[in-house]
């Protein structure tokens, strides 16, 4: 990436400190600006004053959960939001 090039920005709320290391390193190496975020009560706040271009969300978080972080955001952020979940509950995934 030369200089010139403009980053994208990313911010992962995620309380598993081991996966946000490997998604935080990941996302770096793919030429992303990041920033981890581990709990859903400073998410909010973090997601609307940097507006980044995508958010990594986890649905289950100390504070509040994902889809209350989502809900509270969805009036202001126009970003690209992905849910993140390690349950194993069918009711959880996505088809």
């Amino acid at each position: 990436m030369n200089e010139q090039e403009i980053k994208l920005s990313l911010i992962i709320v995620e309380d598993d400190p081991k996966l946000q290391d490997m998604l935080g390193e990941y996302f770096v190496e793919q030429g992303f600006d990041v920033r981890c975020i581990d709990n859903g009560t400073d998410a909010p706040n973090a997601i609307l004053d940097t507006q980044p271009d995508l958010v990594l969300l986890d649905l289950m978080l100390p504070g509040q959960d994902g889809l209350s972080v989502c809900r509270q955001i969805r009036e202001c952020y126009k970003g690209k939001v992905l849910m993140l979940t390690a349950s194993d509950d069918d009711f959880d995934h996505v088809a």
